[in-house]
C-alpha cells in the first residue's frame, strides 16, 4: 500500500485548496498526515524561498517551506535542478561497483558476464528516477539536429519544430 503524496498545483490558492481537501479526507477516515515530514517545495528559477510559500497550512498546522525535498529517493531542489540527486546516484554506483568489484574478481570472469552484472546491480542504482532528470527544455539542448527525427516520435511534435 502506498503511502506518499505529493500535490502539484499552478497557485499557492489551489495548492491550499488541495491541502483542506486532504485534511477534510484524513478527518474523515481517521488518517493522520505526519508534519515532520511534509513541506511545500515552490520551483523558481531565482533559487530563493517564496514568500508565498511559507504561509500553507494544514489544518491549523503551519507546513514548512524548504529548499529541497527527497520524494521516493530522488532530490527535489527549488531552482528544479536535480545536480545535486545525480551527485547523490553516482555515489551510490560507485559503492555498489566497488561492493561488486571486492566481491567478484571481475577479471576472472566472461565480460558478457561483467556487463550482465553491471546491467543487473549497478545501472538500476545510477539510473534510479531517470524518468525526471530532464525538462523537454534540457532534453531539446541536448539533441543535435541529426537525432531531431528520431526525438520527433518520442517528443510532441510542436516543440520539435523549433530545432528546424
Amino acid at each position: 500500500w502506498a503511502d506518499d503524496l505529493v500535490l502539484l498545483a499552478l497557485t499557492k490558492d489551489s495548492l491550499q485548496l488541495m491541502i483542506d481537501e486532504l485534511y477534510t479526507f484524513c478527518a474523515e477516515w481517521g488518517l493522520k498526515v505526519n508534519i515532520k515530514k511534509t513541506a511545500v517545495l515552490v520551483f523558481n528559477f531565482t533559487g530563493r524561498k517564496l514568500l508565498e510559500s511559507t504561509q500553507l497550512q494544514y489544518g491549523c498546522t503551519p507546513i514548512p517551506s524548504v529548499r529541497e525535498y527527497c520524494y521516493l529517493g530522488t532530490c527535489f531542489t527549488i531552482s528544479g535542478s536535480l545536480k545535486a540527486n545525480q551527485t547523490q546516484l553516482r555515489k551510490k554506483g560507485l559503492r555498489a561497483y566497488f561492493s561488486l568489484k571486492n566481491t567478484i574478481d571481475l577479471s576472472s570472469i566472461a565480460k558478457a558476464a561483467v556487463f550482465k552484472l553491471f546491467d543487473s546491480l549497478i545501472l538500476p542504482v545510477v539510473s534510479y528516477g531517470c524518468q525526471v532528470w530532464l525538462t523537454r527544455t534540457e532534453l531539446l539542448k541536448c539533441i543535435s539536429p541529426d537525432n531531431t527525427k528520431n526525438a520527433r516520435e518520442v517528443l510532441n511534435p510542436a516543440v520539435m519544430t523549433t530545432l528546424r
